[in-house]
C-alpha cells in the first residue's frame, strides 16, 4: 500500500505493510515498510470516508500545535506528524511514532489476582511479574509507572489546548520497565479559544459526576474529566479494585437503579466517601483495605479526587507526590492478605441469557445455530471478532433450551471459565416458550442477587429469545403472564429483552407483543450475523454503554 505523507515541512511517499498491526473502532494501524528511516513510525488508516472527513481538520491543527516535552526517555506521546493521502489525493489517515517496543496496555497490572501471579495470568509476559504485589518492589514499580503516566498527562494539559477525555488503563501502553506511550491522540478534545474539536464519549466507569453534568449541558469538557479518570485508574493499579465498587450497598441503594459503577459515581458511593454509611465491606480482607495502608499524601490525593467536584489534584501534583515517595526507603508496603481472600475478579459483570427453541421445526437450522454459537463463545474467549481481550473476564453467558420441556444447558458463568461449548440438541417436542422465559427471568433475578451479595457491579442483563415458531400450546393467560413479567422488568430497568424470529412461520404478532418492540427477524441461515451484532453490543456494554436493544443492528430478512 502506497500513500503520500505531508507534514509541516516535508512531503514523501510511504509504503505500508499489507496486514494491520492492530485495529480499533475508527481505523487500523500499520507498520511502515518504506522508507526505512520511518520504520519507527506507524500509520493509522481510517476505515471509512466519514471517519477520515471528521478528523482531517483536527489532525492538521494537532500537527501545527504539538506539546513540547523533553522526557523522551520515559514517555512517548504518539502525536500525529504527517497526513496521509491516497493516489486520488483523498485524506485517509496519518503517521505517528510507534509506542515503545514491548508495550502492553495497563490492564495487565490494574487488577490484583489472588493465588496467581501476573506471570501465571499472562504466561507470554512473565517479565511483568515484577509488578506483582507479592514482589517486594512491586509497589514502588507501580508508583514509578504511575508517575510517568501522570507526567504525560501533565505535558498535554500544560498546552491549555487539549483534554484527553477517555483516560483508563486500557488506553495507555507501557513497557515492563515503566515507560509510557500515550496513544489514540486523534480523539482528544481541542479548544484554544478559536478552534474547537469535541472529543469522544468517555467510558462511564471513569467519568466524573461533574463531567457528566457538563456533557448534559452540551458544554466542552475541562481537565476535571481527565483528573477524575486518572485518579480512578491509579486507585485500581494500587488496590486492585475500582474505588466505587467491591462492596455491598445498603438501603436505599440496594436496587437495580444502582447496579453498576456509573450509578455509584453519580450517587457519591466511593468506598471512603461521604456516603460511606450506605456501604458494607464484605469481610476483613476486602481489597479496599489496601487504601488504608497507602502513604498519607497519596491517600489525600485520592480523597480529593473522589470527595470533591472542583478540587481535583492536577497531574503535576500527582507527579510531585509520587516522585517523593518513590525515593523514600520507608514507604509502607500494602498488607498481604491471609485467610479468606476477596474475589479475584471484580470486573463489572455483563450477563447475557440465551433462550433457544429446540423443538422439531428447528431441525433444519440447528447445525448453523451451533456453529454460530461456538464461534461466538470462542471469539469471546480469544478477544477477537469484535470483542476486547478483557471481555472474557466480565461477560457471563447463560443458556436455556426448550421444546415441550425447559432445560438449563449452562448456568450463568464467566466465559473465561467455559471449558467446552455446549451443543444444542433438537427434540420432536412442542414449543413451551412461556415456561422457558419464566426460567430465564428467574435465572437473571437469582444471578443479580448473587452479584449484590458479593458486592459485584453489573450492567442490565440481557435475555434473548431465539425461536422459529409459536407457543404450542398457546394458553392466553400464560402468554399474558409472561408479557406482564417482561414489561415489569423492562420498565424497572431490571433487564433488557429481545426476541428473534427465525424463518417464515414465526408468529411476529406474538413476539412483538411480549418484547414490546424489541423484535428482529432473521433468515434460518443468518445466525452468524445475529451473533456478530450481539458481540459488538456486548463489547460496548463492557465499556459501560447501555443499550435498550442489543440487536438493533440486525435487519429483517424476508425469505
Amino acid at each position: 500500500m502506497q500513500y503520500l505523507a505531508i507534514g509541516k515541512s516535508k512531503k514523501f511517499t510511504v509504503e505500508l505493510d499489507d496486514s494491520p498491526l492492530s485495529g480499533g473502532g475508527q481505523g487500523n494501524v500499520y507498520r511502515i515498510s518504506y522508507p526505512y528511516e520511518f520504520s519507527h513510525y506507524c500509520a493509522k488508516l481510517y476505515k471509512t470516508e466519514k471517519h477520515a472527513k471528521e478528523n482531517e481538520s483536527r489532525l492538521k491543527y494537532m500537527i501545527n500545535n504539538r506539546p513540547a516535552y523533553t522526557e523522551m526517555q520515559k514517555i512517548r506521546i504518539c502525536w500525529p506528524d504527517y497526513l496521509l493521502y491516497n493516489k486520488s489525493k483523498e485524506f485517509v489517515g496519518y503517521l505517528m511514532p510507534l509506542a515503545f517496543t514491548g508495550s502492553r496496555d495497563l490492564k495487565i497490572i490494574e487488577t490484583y489476582t489472588f493465588n496467581q501471579t501476573i506471570a501465571q495470568k499472562y504466561p507470554k509476559h512473565k517479565s511483568w511479574n515484577k509488578f506483582d504485589h507479592s514482589n517486594k518492589d512491586g509497589f514502588i514499580r507501580r508508583l514509578q509507572m504511575m508517575k510517568n503516566w501522570a507526567l504525560s498527562v501533565d505535558i498535554i494539559h500544560k498546552t491549555q489546548k487539549y483534554v484527553l477525555i477517555d483516560i483508563k488503563p486500557e488506553n495507555v501502553l507501557a513497557t515492563d520497565t515503566g515507560l509510557i506511550s500515550v496513544v489514540d491522540t486523534d480523539s482528544f478534545q481541542i479548544n484554544d479559544g478559536y478552534n474547537v474539536f469535541k472529543g469522544p464519549v468517555a467510558t462511564p466507569e471513569y467519568f466524573a459526576k461533574t463531567a457528566k453534568q457538563i456533557q448534559q449541558q452540551g458544554a466542552l469538557q475541562t481537565t476535571y474529566c481527565d483528573m477524575f479518570a486518572l485518579g480512578v485508574s491509579f486507585y485500581k493499579i494500587l488496590t486492585g479494585t475500582h474505588p466505587y465498587s467491591g462492596f455491598k450497598l445498603l438501603p436505599p441503594y440496594d436496587t437495580d437503579e444502582y447496579c453498576n459503577i456509573a450509578s455509584h459515581i453519580d450517587a457519591d458511593l466511593f468506598a471512603f466517601g461521604i456516603n460511606r454509611k450506605y456501604i458494607e465491606f464484605l469481610d476483613d480482607f476486602n481489597l479496599h483495605k489496601r487504601f488504608l495502608d497507602l502513604p498519607s499524601q497519596i491517600k489525600t490525593l485520592f480523597l480529593r479526587t473522589f470527595n470533591s467536584t472542583t478540587n481535583y489534584p492536577s497531574a503535576e501534583e500527582w507527579v510531585n507526590v509520587l516522585d517523593a515517595y518513590i525515593h523514600k526507603t520507608d514507604v509502607k508496603q500494602p498488607r498481604k492478605f491471609s485467610g479468606n481472600a476477596p474475589l479475584a475478579n471484580t470486573e463489572t459483570r455483563c450477563l447475557c441469557v440465551l433462550v433457544f427453541d429446540v423443538s422439531g421445526s428447528m431441525a433444519t437450522s440447528i447445525d448453523a445455530m451451533n456453529e454460530a454459537l461456538g464461534t461466538f463463545v470462542e471469539n469471546l474467549c480469544l478477544g477477537i471478532g469484535g470483542f476486547c481481550t478483557s471481555s472474557k473476564d466480565s461477560v457471563e453467558i447463560g443458556i436455556i433450551q426448550f421444546d415441550s420441556s425447559v432445560s438449563i444447558v449452562r448456568k450463568p458463568c464467566l466465559v473465561s471459565s467455559v471449558s467446552e461449548i455446549p451443543i444444542l440438541q433438537v427434540n420432536n417436542g412442542k414449543t413451551n416458550t412461556t415456561a422457558a422465559l419464566d426460567v430465564a427471568i428467574s435465572m437473571v433475578e437469582s444471578r443479580k442477587t448473587q452479584y449484590k451479595n458479593v458486592g459485584l457491579p453489573y450492567f442490565r442483563p440481557w435475555i434473548i429469545l431465539i425461536t422459529d415458531g409459536n407457543p404450542d400450546p398457546f394458553i392466553e393467560h400464560e402468554v399474558n403472564h409472561i408479557a406482564s413479567r417482561i414489561r415489569h422488568g423492562i420498565d424497572n430497568k431490571q433487564f433488557v429483552f429481545n426476541a428473534i424470529g427465525i424463518g417464515k412461520n414465526v408468529d411476529e404478532n406474538f413476539l412483538r407483543y411480549i418484547s414490546f418492540g424489541n423484535y428482529n427477524r432473521i433468515s434460518r441461515k443468518n445466525f452468524s450475523s445475529m451473533f456478530r451484532t450481539l458481540s459488538c453490543s456486548i463489547n460496548a456494554m463492557s465499556k459501560g454503554f447501555d443499550n435498550d436493544n442489543p440487536l438493533d443492528g440486525i435487519d429483517d430478512i424476508s425469505l
